[in-house]
């Protein structure tokens, strides 16, 4: 007796009874290498409950797509065995790890509403993490937000600590989650920071209004606000210096 399990349906008929099916497998097989980025957001860097975000171009659903095409059977889909089918989708995700960016929601969100704006792209346009890297750090610069990127990288530019000797994140990211909270503390976005820097500084060093902010973590807001002036000297976005070594 033949015990294979089998579909024969339409695309509105494997999208309801299939595809739950195939997510799931997707999200177990996945789970692992979430469990590796240890909370950790693979753009910003911040320590949040991450998302498994499919690099686009090689989304789940595409990726289906592309392997129920060989089924085809006229207007309706034909599969003999629906466990080999599962399997060849799975065999079309690897490697694995070039399927999935595992981001914060705010990453996120910015990495998706980036492909919706240009209308979606093909599997064969994205291809890598290495691109959908770059793609989301102009999504996140689109947003103003990219100015704390290059934040960093000045810092690293300028021999801060990328990473400690235990391997954790070092004053790089130190710094900017600093500059980071202040633009919070202050309702602006990372744009207007340039412009509201010398006033920052002053308030949050000894004397100021907010002195016992800039003491927080021992001086790191402070520190860094003075390296973010200087980075923003560095870029031409204000005139002022100072030196927070």
């Amino acid at each position: 007796m033949n015990n294979m399990a089998s579909f024969t349906g339409t695309i509105e008929d494997f999208d309801c009874f299939i595809m739950p099916r195939i997510r799931n497998r997707v999200q177990t097989v996945s789970r692992p290498l979430k469990a590796r980025a240890n909370g950790r957001c693979e753009h910003c860097g911040e320590k949040r409950t991450l998302e498994a975000a499919h690099v686009h171009g090689r989304g789940r659903k595409a990726i289906v797509r592309e392997v129920l095409e060989k089924h085809r059977a006229g207007d309706e889909y034909d599969i003999a065995d629906l466990h080999e089918f599962e399997e060849e989708v799975m065999r079309a995700h690897e490697p694995m790890g070039e399927c999935f960016l595992f981001l914060c929601s705010n990453c996120h969100r910015a990495y998706d509403s980036a492909e919706l704006r240009k209308g979606g792209a093909g599997r064969a346009a994205a291809g890598s993490r290495h691109a959908a890297t770059n793609g989301l750090r102009r999504a996140i610069h689109a947003t103003g937000d990219g100015l704390a990127d290059e934040f960093y990288d000045f810092l690293a530019e300028e021999g801060y600590t990328v990473k400690t000797k235990g391997g954790n994140p070092g004053t790089c990211y130190s710094y900017k989650r600093a500059v980071a909270r202040v633009r919070k503390w202050e309702g602006c976005g990372w744009n207007d920071l340039p412009g509201l820097i010398g006033d920052l500084i002053q308030e949050y060093s000894a004397g100021g209004p907010k002195e016992e902010l800039g003491r927080q973590s021992k001086s790191t807001v402070k520190n860094a606000l003075i390296a973010f002036g200087n980075f923003c000297s560095a870029r031409g976005l204000k005139e002022a210096d100072h030196d927070d070594r």
